[in-house]
């Protein structure tokens, strides 16, 4: 489509927040999900999920695959 990538000078776009939320009783059933939660969010930078939702939403993958193929190629 010869498109031209621009860059975000003004900040009109915020970056990602990215912070896990879980509700304590399913950290409690579940306390391996904590630290699953701690090592997604160190791997999800802005550049990182420009580029996942990029593979989503111009590529037409599906969520599930590539947040499956993320996902197992850090090892989560």
């Amino acid at each position: 489509m010869d498109l031209v990538l621009l860059e975000d000078d003004k900040h009109f776009f915020p970056d990602y927040a990215l912070v896990p939320t879980i509700r304590t009783d399913i950290l409690k059933a579940n306390p391996r999900l904590g630290e699953l939660l701690d090592r997604l969010s160190g791997k999800l930078d802005d550049a990182t999920m420009q580029r996942l939702n990029g593979e989503i939403d111009v590529q037409k993958k599906s969520i599930e695959a590539v947040a499956t193929a993320f996902l197992t190629a850090n090892g989560l």
